[in-house]
């Protein structure tokens, strides 16, 4: 009932028009290969083809990357499947070196 009410809610605004504030320059899919860290994707196989699509795109340039596609699960697979997305976030954060507070780097 949530999940619905949420898809119900949303109008879809940056889809149909060009916010400006959204754009990267340059595009973030050009930068992709350059990305060192290791990177967690997930999508449901019930995704719309774009997002699958896109997920697969990350998975190409991205050189430490693990993907999970989740069966029977859309595009919230947060909300449609949370107990398997928290097992394979925690599971990928448990795979990752440990790191001290020097190793923190902040932005301003």
């Amino acid at each position: 009932a949530r999940l619905t009410q949420i898809i119900d809610d949303y109008s879809g605004w940056h889809f149909v028009n060009d916010d400006p504030e959204e754009r990267m320059r340059p595009p973030a899919a050009t930068r992709l290969e350059g990305l060192t860290m290791p990177v967690q994707v997930i999508v449901g196989d019930q995704d719309l083809p774009d997002f699958t699509a896109i997920a697969t795109f990350i998975g190409e340039q991205v050189a430490h990357v693990r993907t999970l596609v989740l069966p029977g699960v859309g595009h919230m697979a947060n909300m449609e499947a949370p107990a398997a997305v928290t097992l394979a976030l925690l599971d990928f954060l448990a795979g990752l070196p440990a790191a001290g507070p020097d190793s923190l780097t902040r932005h301003a």
